[in-house]
């Protein structure tokens, strides 16, 4: 799966349980020795514990996501597509579980650097949405 394909399923698993699953599903078993590749699974599985009822394997899986992502932006710190995934994660977790520590240091390099961001990237009109549209 390439990553134009991995940027599609992840927009399409914002909207539904079952987008949000399949997309899981699809990245579970996909190659994740690239760091956004990585940056897209732990969207993955923030997308999924968002879904589930139980409390404690919410909290399991979003630590999990927090990890990836953190070994994700360690290797690439300037990479600003995987900060924006990181970067959602965090704004939609509730702040009493602890997990939201980069929401300022993101959203900072996003902005700093989305100048030079390639417009041609699928993810630049949703990063202008997030940020730039009130």
């Amino acid at each position: 799966m390439n990553i134009d394909e991995i940027r599609n399923l992840y927009l399409e698993a914002r909207e539904s349980a079952k987008q949000a699953d399949a997309f899981y599903q699809q990245l579970e078993v996909n190659d994740r020795e690239n760091g956004l590749i990585l940056a897209y699974w732990a969207s993955a599985q923030a997308l999924k514990a968002k879904h589930m009822f139980n409390p404690f394997s919410k909290l399991a899986l979003l630590q999990k996501a927090a990890q990836n992502f953190k070994q994700a932006i360690e290797n690439n710190p300037n990479d600003i597509e995987m900060r924006f995934l990181r970067y959602t994660v965090e704004v939609n977790t509730p702040s009493f579980v602890n997990l939201s520590q980069h929401l300022v240091e993101d959203k900072e390099l996003i902005l700093e650097r989305f100048e030079h961001f390639d417009k041609s990237n699928k993810m630049y009109p949703v990063m202008v949405d997030f940020f730039f549209s009130s």
